[in-house]
């Protein structure tokens, strides 16, 4: 693929959303002024579930479920603790594998989500908190430079912006590739597949390129 006009605008306000895929609490405030990394918003998710199959594991019939069942819905159970019991001569017992609430109740089987971790929304740009979205993240806002293109990787990173002035066709020039890593470069030459692992080996920020062959566009 080809850009046939690459478009760079410096010093033009930028606007990056950044938001959680599913509800949870915003952290920032409008107005704020945020670094690279810090949390926005995060949610907090089970680690892992358990689920047990009451009236299958411990054979009564459904519509006495009712009488074994020790813990209600959005009960806290903490580890060990049981959760549905069957006496007899030998009592069937279920048990919590770890500290959790009972989440579900439904058709004859019981879930547990236990344990916890979060899932957070950071900022993967510096800049001023310019807008809340309730629930999910929020915008920042920062001046910088605008590129105009077809295609990117999807990732973010940051950089000071360099034209990268190496010519590689001209053999004398080799060995006196310039310092890239950190930055974000252009080129406007032609890039191969061995040239692109060259750049990669340097350690840029980015790359900004005006052709991109097939093969490098699974590259991150």
């Amino acid at each position: 693929m080809t850009v046939r006009k690459v478009i760079i605008r410096s010093n033009q306000p930028v606007y990056k959303q950044v938001r959680l895929p599913l509800p949870g609490s915003v952290l920032v405030r409008t107005g704020q002024e945020v670094n690279i990394g810090d949390t926005l918003a995060e949610a907090v998710l089970p680690e892992e579930f358990q689920v047990f199959d009451i009236v299958n594991q411990l054979k009564i019939p459904p519509d006495k479920l009712d009488q074994y069942l020790k813990r209600l819905n959005g009960e806290a159970v903490s580890k060990g603790d049981v959760i549905a019991q069957k006496p007899g001569f030998i009592t069937r017992i279920f048990r919590a594998a770890r500290d959790g609430r009972v989440v579900s109740l439904r058709e004859g089987r019981v879930t547990l989500a236990m344990g916890e971790r979060k899932l957070q929304a950071c900022a993967p740009v510096a800049g001023t908190v310019v807008e809340i979205i309730p629930g999910f993240g929020a915008v920042i806002g920062l001046t910088g430079t605008l590129i105009q293109g077809v295609w990117s990787n999807g990732l973010n990173a940051s950089g000071s912006f360099t034209r990268l002035n190496f010519d590689f066709n001209d053999p004398q020039q080799r060995g006196q590739f310039p310092d890239v890593e950190g930055k974000i470069i252009y080129t406007d030459a032609l890039i191969s597949p061995e040239r692109f692992r060259m750049l990669l080996a340097k350690k840029p920020a980015g790359i900004v390129l005006p052709s991109l062959v097939p093969a490098l566009s699974g590259c991150h």
